[in-house]
């Protein structure tokens, strides 16, 4: 295929614009990004060697730097988040609509003695007792059928033994109102209603006795 100057100049320009012209044999090479698919192309001919890849390398050390940039920035976003999830006093956690752990934080393998990796993709039905599984459960479904944040007192046997809980659950979801998953943060009471407990029993008894000094004698 014979191509004069002009022609082929003409038809560099309308393929990948100007980029770098060097006087050269009979060969001639034209690269180009193709539009979206990023394919080479080449053609051969002429008297004149067009080098796109300059502008090609260029383009991509651009996109390369970017996205360094990016994943650097995710990384650390990523980390800061974990370093507040896991310097937390209370256990945090997501599910998704079926109640599968996606996200546990350090408290909650510690109150309930497991791994992340023995927990996440796991309902509470293959991790803990029957009976408290199916108190979870019902407690997510209430969360994702009002799509509202709700509040729950809940006993679990953990590893410090029996202890009550205060858990403030919430849905996730999408742009369009889909709950797709619920997290929640839940709160040992345990030593706070066993305080509260003790004043109580402590009034009782004081007003048991302030009764009987009101007795008459005898």
């Amino acid at each position: 295929m014979d191509f004069n100057q002009s022609g082929l100049r003409s038809s560099v320009c309308s393929l990948i614009g100007v980029s770098l012209a060097v006087a050269a044999g009979a060969w001639v090479v034209v690269v180009t990004s193709n539009g979206a698919s990023g394919a080479l192309v080449a053609i051969a001919g002429g008297s004149l060697v067009i080098v796109a890849l300059a502008t090609v390398f260029a383009i991509h050390r651009s996109l390369s730097r970017k996205l360094e940039r990016r994943v650097l920035s995710l990384r650390v976003s990523d980390e800061r988040f974990r370093g507040i999830l896991d310097n937390a006093n209370a256990a945090i956690y997501m599910k998704d609509a079926d109640s599968r752990y996606l996200l546990v934080n350090r408290e909650f393998e510690r109150i309930r003695g497991l791994g992340a990796r023995d927990l996440i993709g796991r309902r509470e039905d293959e991790i803990g007792l029957s009976v408290t599984a199916r108190q979870i459960r019902a407690s997510d479904l209430a969360v994702i059928d009002s799509a509202t944040a709700m509040s729950f007192e809940q006993e679990m046997i953990t590893q410090d033994g029996l202890r009550t809980f205060l858990s403030l659950k919430f849905p996730v979801a999408t742009a369009d109102g889909v709950v797709t998953a619920i997290a929640g943060i839940s709160t040992d009471l345990t030593g706070q209603k066993t305080v509260l407990s003790q004043h109580e029993s402590r009034d009782t008894h004081a007003v048991e006795r302030s009764r009987g000094d009101d007795q008459p004698p005898g």
